[in-house]
């Protein structure tokens, strides 16, 4: 149990200190980041526990998303809901991984880096693009689409080049 706090507390930090980053220097036209590995970094907390152990993790990650997003990007209006969309990509691509591939071998056999590349580079940034578009629309404007894919390419490159590293 200790060693979860400690799992959680690394994590936690990383997590903030990677997406306050890329908020930062990463957000050019005012939009969503080009580039996010938060959700690598989320899904891969999750990795490590069991799924009896997710929720604590998630509130404390959906809480420093949650200030990030207000003192960096977008501001308090929209930084819960952006924050729940966020952590709950990486929850939902923990899950799916698990689900494909229980043994983890995401980066050590050619199956294992086909799944993260479907689940975490593919299927989960399209699954949850929409609730992000919408978000990101409603807080800077522009269009509805054009944030939708700046949403797949940010978040799918950030999981397919941070997770293995995480």
């Amino acid at each position: 149990m200790r060693r979860d706090w400690q799992r959680i507390v690394g994590y936690a930090a990383t997590y903030f200190a990677a997406t306050t980053a890329t908020i930062l220097w990463t957000r050019h036209s005012g939009g969503l980041a080009l580039f996010w590995p938060g959700t690598a970094i989320a899904a891969a907390l999750f990795l490590t526990l069991p799924y009896r152990r997710w929720a604590m993790p998630f509130g404390i990650l959906v809480v420093l998303s949650t200030i990030a997003t207000s003192v960096f990007g977008f501001g308090p209006k929209v930084a819960l809901p952006l924050a729940l969309v966020n952590i709950g990509e990486g929850l939902l691509t923990a899950f799916l991984l698990q689900k494909f591939r229980p043994q983890g071998d995401y980066v050590t056999s050619g199956s294992g880096i086909l799944i993260l590349i479907g689940v975490a580079g593919v299927a989960v940034p399209i699954t949850v693009s929409p609730f992000g578009g919408f978000i990101a629309w409603e807080a800077v404007g522009g269009t509805w689409l054009m944030h939708v894919m700046a949403w797949i390419v940010g978040h799918g490159l950030g999981a397919m080049l941070v997770m293995p590293l995480v």
